[in-house]
Parts: structure tokens; C-alpha cells; sequence
């Protein structure tokens, strides 16, 4: 499958949650029991924020499902810091399946 290109809007001081559903080409939930997950931000060309299970996300692995929850501290860490991307990747070999950019909401 190739990687999906989405950015995610953010409210910097607000918490911000999305839900991701890990699905093939007709729509069908991907089982990835036994995946590792990641989730990383990055802001200035370095990490800022990286998210696993249990902490930042939430995952149902038979259904491929992933909720992703920032707290409105690490929102506000990326406030006015440029270059600001994150990138959801699978596995051991890190198979990227999400990417883009991530852009305020304004207040």
C-alpha cells in the first residue's frame, strides 16, 4: 500500500485527538496485531513528540484502528517552531502509512 498524505490541524494549548483506521484499497480493516506503531513529530528538523502504545496512542490491533491523543502541552511545544511534520510508521521496518504536514487552527 502506499503511504497516505494528510495534514493535521492543531490548536496550539488545546489537547488534540484524531482517529486513524488502517484500511486497504476496498475499505477493508487491516489487522496488524504484532505491528509495532509509532507515531513522531517533528518541528525545527529535530523530534519534538513521539507517541507509542499506551503512550499518546491507542490501538485495536485486529481492526487496525489507532487514536492518537496529544496533550495541549505538546501542542503548545509546537507553537511557532517551523517545519512541523509527523510521520505514522508500522512495524520493525517502519513502514510509513501516514504523512504530512501539521498547520494551526486559528483561535
Amino acid at each position: 500500500m502506499a503511504t497516505t498524505v494528510a495534514n493535521l490541524v492543531i490548536r496550539p494549548g488545546d489537547a488534540y485527538s484524531c482517529r486513524i483506521n488502517y484500511v486497504n484499497e476496498a475499505g477493508t480493516a487491516i489487522n496488524i496485531t504484532g505491528e509495532t506503531v509509532t507515531l513522531t513529530i517533528t518541528a525545527d528538523n529535530m523530534t519534538a513528540i513521539a507517541l507509542t502504545s499506551g503512550s499518546g496512542l491507542t490501538i485495536n490491533y485486529t481492526i487496525g484502528q489507532i487514536d492518537a491523543a496529544l496533550t495541549s502541552l505538546q501542542t503548545t511545544s509546537l507553537d511557532k517552531k517551523s517545519n512541523r511534520r509527523y510521520t505514522l510508521r508500522l512495524g520493525v521496518a517502519e513502514k510509513m502509512i501516514l504523512v504530512g504536514d501539521i498547520e494551526d487552527e486559528p483561535r
